[in-house]
């Protein structure tokens, strides 16, 4: 662990399925983490601890706000530029119907972080869609189904990623091994609004059959909203509007926002072969 953060230089690390007894909490976390501080969860037995959060006081702060034995929810505010993140670390349980506890959770949690930014990330130990299997399943399970309803309920989506595709695999028994996407990270809209830079690396197995996740935090970052630019000249030229018109009705399928991007492909396109750049469309004009 402590190679991985020195390595990625992390600043907040979230150990899942820890297997660390009560007696010997403060000596791993005091060895794993340093200087910095740390709170963990117990598991439902209380003899073990399944998430262990730990952090660098100096850059950020975190308050814990709630905990049970499948998550914690804590806020990760950022003194240099007055940001904070509502934060949840999930280790799901391995049956669906204890997973309910988790459902119920978020969605409460939710109506305390209203409009906030939130982040959830960890174990969901069950995929949320069919391609998520290398075992080519065709059939949706009871527990697929609930973790959907629960992702559209929080209102929550995948943010941006790299790396490992399934995120766990199954130690394989000559060709009966199994490949899954359990671990992923989410966020609400009010989260990629202030953040839109933010992406997860999944890392290759290492000593786990989970991938490493790195979650990368843009704060100091500023994004530059850039003025839209417009010749009026342009509207001046008779053919202009019946050029946007005869290809802005094509029909074209897809969400709005592709559609959006592929229409304004096609007018470029089609502008460039039209009047050979702006010049030639002005003398046109």
């Amino acid at each position: 662990m402590k190679i991985l953060i020195k390595g990625n230089n992390l600043s907040l690390l979230a150990i899942l399925e820890s297997q660390v007894s009560f007696n010997k909490l403060n000596e791993k976390c005091d060895k794993i983490f340093g200087s910095w501080k740390w709170i963990a969860n117990k598991g439902n037995l209380g003899h073990t601890y399944r998430i262990i959060l730990g952090w660098n006081s100096n850059l950020f702060d975190v308050n814990l706000i709630d905990f049970n034995d499948q998550v914690i929810h804590c806020k990760v505010s950022f003194p240099s530029n007055n940001k904070y993140v509502f934060c949840s670390i999930v280790y799901d349980a391995n049956k669906y119907i204890d997973r309910r506890a988790l459902w119920s959770s978020l969605v409460l949690h939710r109506g305390f972080i209203r409009d906030d930014p939130w982040i959830i990330g960890g174990d969901f130990n069950v995929t949320l869609n069919l391609s998520e299997s290398s075992a080519g399943s065709s059939k949706i399970s009871k527990g697929m189904m609930e973790f959907l309803e629960c992702v559209n309920s929080l209102e929550i989506q995948d943010i941006n990623s790299n790396g490992l595709n399934f995120t766990w695999n199954q130690k394989p028994q000559g060709d009966n091994g199994i490949l899954k996407k359990l671990d992923r990270v989410m966020g609400n809209c009010k989260l990629l609004d202030l953040f839109p830079s933010i992406y997860a690396s999944f890392l290759p197995y290492g000593m786990s059959n989970h991938s490493p996740v790195i979650i990368k935090f843009p704060i100091r970052s500023k994004f530059k909203v850039l003025p839209f630019k417009f010749p009026n000249v342009l509207t001046l030229c008779p053919e202009l509007k019946q050029l946007v018109e005869r290809h802005w009705n094509i029909d074209i399928q897809g969400v709005k926002m592709f559609i959006l991007t592929q229409k304004l492909k096609i007018l470029k396109k089609t502008n460039s072969q039209s009047f050979k750049g702006a010049g030639a469309f002005l003398g046109k004009c």
